[in-house]
């Protein structure tokens, strides 16, 4: 039985990780899209349609990235674990 409860237990564990993680990825994007809002705001006054073509792209390509890490969020999981670890190790090095 306590096997049970610790299996439940690191479930659980595992689920809030994921949704910390979705929350996470999420305000990422935001932060992402308003960044580069400021950023082609500056470059639309010089450049034009190009600057808003790109943020568009970019809203896409921010969107079909939350949608991945929604279909596959053990992948995603495994992706941050391990680019955690190449980071933690090129930290440790220096």
């Amino acid at each position: 039985m306590s096997s049970m409860n610790a299996g439940n237990v690191s479930d659980r564990r595992l689920q809030d990780e994921l949704n910390t993680l979705r929350e996470d990825l999420s305000q990422l994007r935001q932060d992402v899209a308003s960044m580069a809002g400021d950023v082609f705001g500056v470059v639309r006054e010089g450049v034009g349609g190009a600057a808003k073509n790109a943020k568009e792209k970019g809203a896409e390509l921010a969107e079909a990235l939350e949608e991945k890490v929604h279909e596959h969020p053990l992948a995603t999981v495994g992706i941050a674990f391990g680019v955690g670890l190449l980071v933690g190790a090129l930290v440790r090095r220096n």
